[in-house]
């Protein structure tokens, strides 16, 4: 492989923080005490959004800010640098880096393969070239983690897709899986079919209507909504079997 790759096309400008970012204050891994470094941080826009919040943070970058200069940091996170990294040794060398400047936890994070979209690009590699001349490589969640996993030789901890932690600090370990089965345990879970039925409730309502007047499914002339229905939860008896776990099942079984 000895195409050039503009790498650096990949960094974007952001106004909010990352998701990696946000989750660890979320978590209390980040705060007004704690120093974090972004290893690979672009343009720098979490480096500007945390500072702004009061909390100590710098950032360094091969190509934006190549002169910072690499010191160790409380919360190292390596945010969406492993993907656009076409050469494997390099990813390996950017991750036991980043997890030698890491004091407590490092946050690592790529593209998960749910968000690779069904374009027709070149193969590079073990992933593939965009149309700006940029490599991104889409991980399954036990390959990213066993990659993970082998190189700094921890075991890594999962808190979102694509999303990792590894604990240097076992102390700090042990306090975030204590809050984490705490936020669990005190907070009553809803279903996903009633998550799913409150966002989607004027469609669902629309599609409940009929069946109740006909006592069964439309076809796809016969009610407006169907379309949509199908666009957004993929088609419309999956759109009823939820309307019967949310809402029960013994009395669709009378209207039909």
């Amino acid at each position: 492989m000895t195409r050039t790759v503009a790498r650096h096309q990949t960094a974007l400008n952001r106004f909010e923080l990352s998701k990696p970012v946000r989750l660890a204050l979320d978590a209390e891994l980040i705060d007004q005490n704690t120093i974090v470094l972004d290893y690979g941080c672009g343009k720098g826009s979490d480096v500007q959004l945390l500072k702004k919040r009061g909390i100590k943070c710098f950032g360094w970058d091969p190509f934006y800010f190549p002169k910072t200069k690499q010191m160790e940091a409380d919360v190292v996170n390596l945010g969406y640098v492993i993907n656009v990294i076409e050469d494997p040794g390099e990813r390996n060398h950017a991750l036991k880096k980043a997890w030698e400047l890491t004091k407590k936890v490092l946050i690592i994070s790529a593209r998960h393969n749910l968000e690779a979209r069904n374009e027709l690009l070149p193969n590079y590699g073990d992933g593939y070239l965009t149309k700006r001349n940029t490599f991104q490589k889409h991980y399954h969640q036990h390959e990213l983690r066993n990659w993970i996993d082998k190189v700094l030789q921890v075991e890594s901890l999962p808190t979102a897709p694509g999303i990792f932690y590894a604990f240097r600090d076992l102390q700090v370990k042990q306090t975030y899986l204590a809050s984490r089965y705490r936020r669990r345990s005190s907070v009553p879970r809803q279903s996903q079919s009633n998550l799913i039925f409150e966002k989607h409730k004027s469609l669902f309502e629309q599609l409940m209507g009929f069946i109740a007047f006909r006592g069964r499914l439309p076809e796809d002339w016969e009610l407006k909504e169907s379309l949509t229905i199908r666009k957004e939860l993929g088609s419309l008896k999956r759109a009823y079997r939820i309307i019967l776990r949310v809402t029960g099942a013994e009395k669709w079984e009378e209207i039909k």
